[in-house]
């Protein structure tokens, strides 16, 4: 039994398979986009830690728990942020290391 070449069968495969073979799937967003909101978020939490400390000092309001618990939020963002971009720096410093 012997095998033939499969390559010269596209030309009775319908248009609507050969179309689906080579589409290529784009994702929702790219990388930037998502370390762009990634980093706005962090921005935002932080500055919304600083107007509930502010709001606590004037006494504007005397909600203590919701001051601490946007301080903790901005603190994790901020951690969370931090290690992101410490990853983003090894993963930058090994490809430069790959020797082509």
């Amino acid at each position: 039994m012997a095998l033939t070449n499969l390559s010269g069968i596209s030309h009775i495969m319908p248009e609507s398979i050969i179309a689906e073979r080579h589409k290529v799937e784009r994702p929702q967003s790219d990388f930037a986009t998502f370390l762009q909101d990634a980093l706005g978020n962090t921005v935002k939490t932080d500055f919304q830690d600083k107007l509930t400390n502010i709001g606590v000092m004037t006494e504007d309001s005397l909600d203590l728990h919701t001051a601490t618990i946007a301080a903790e939020k901005a603190d994790l963002t901020l951690r969370l942020t931090i290690q992101v971009r410490n990853k983003i720096v090894d993963a930058y410093n090994e490809v430069m290391r790959m020797q082509v």
